[in-house]
């Protein structure tokens, strides 16, 4: 199925065309700093260009298998000889039901806005410093003023033997997820058997067929996770544990984060290529900004 449809792109393509005019005059007035010029135009960039495919069921996956024909497509497309190669390897593909490839129409759509916003191939060109890149599954709930509630998918394949225990309450368990990440955490309530009506830190909410339903977490824990807080947690050590599978899986952790916590998270060895990585993206984004600042000038009012 395709998703990106010429109505709706075209729809984002006049929006950021007339962002680009609106910020061609405040520049030119001498009413915006470069910093507003910079923060207009990277709004643009990661909210249409990058947005349309995250929000509409696409992902790029690249590697050094298949960008070789990514970048062939490319330069074929802009040649106006379509975007098949003869020797094509997927590299669009669909996040939805299918989970396939996907359609050539949608690889098509992400040549145009390529296009649109100057972006060449070896903006996502995969590095040559590692097979695969691991990336820290940190999810932002909530921001306070010294700490903030933080969430990760924590695929558990070995519970320390939690979820068998009849009377986990005070005693510690390691939790390990399928990246060898352990979660070392003393149980501080069993809710299992409880009521657990109401909202717990993570505040999650639950769509099922009776409508939305908010649940406390299974457990009430203290501890650290490896590669996301600090081994000594004396601020706020607490972390939610919640189940899936009909209570025979731990998928979810949350947590408390402060700056020792963050502090452990970046400089954990595990995921330093990937912030060498988003470091890499940065400077290529940088440059695209580049381009489209001198061109913009050129958009008509």
């Amino acid at each position: 199925m395709q998703h990106l449809t010429d109505e709706l792109v075209n729809t984002k393509l006049e929006e950021i065309h007339r962002t680009w005019q609106r910020v061609r005059a405040g520049a030119r007035r001498g009413i915006l700093t470069e910093d507003e010029i910079r923060s207009e135009l990277l709004s643009g960039f990661y909210g249409i260009f990058m947005g349309l495919f995250r929000e509409n069921g696409l992902t790029l996956r690249l590697d050094k298998e298949n960008y070789p024909c990514f970048a062939g497509e490319y330069e074929a497309y802009k040649k106006g000889d379509g975007v098949s190669a003869a020797a094509h390897l997927p590299w669009l593909f669909d996040t939805g039901a299918d989970k396939g490839e996907a359609e050539e129409a949608d690889r098509r759509q992400l040549f145009r806005l390529m296009e649109e916003f100057r972006v060449t191939p070896d903006y996502f060109e995969p590095p040559s410093y590692a097979e695969q890149i691991v990336v820290p599954d940190r999810v932002p709930i909530h921001g306070y003023h010294s700490a903030c509630v933080t969430g990760t998918h924590f695929n558990c394949v070995d519970d320390g033997g939690l979820l068998a225990d009849e009377n986990p309450t005070g005693k510690t368990f390691t939790l390990t997820n399928d990246l060898g990440l352990k979660a070392v955490l003393t149980i501080k309530e069993d809710r299992r058997r409880e009521d657990r009506n109401g909202m717990d830190m993570d505040e999650l909410v639950w769509p099922t067929e009776k409508g939305l339903v908010i649940l406390k977490a299974e457990f009430l824990a203290e501890g650290y996770i490896e590669g996301y807080t600090a081994r000594e947690r004396k601020e706020n050590p607490e972390v939610l544990i919640r189940l899936k599978e009909g209570g025979t899986r731990i998928w979810w952790l949350a947590y408390w984060e402060d700056r020792y916590d963050q502090r452990s998270a970046g400089e954990y060895p595990m995921w330093q290529d990937y912030y060498r990585w988003l470091d890499e993206q940065k400077a290529r984004a940088g440059k695209v900004l580049e381009v489209l600042r001198k061109e913009i000038w050129q958009i008509k009012a």
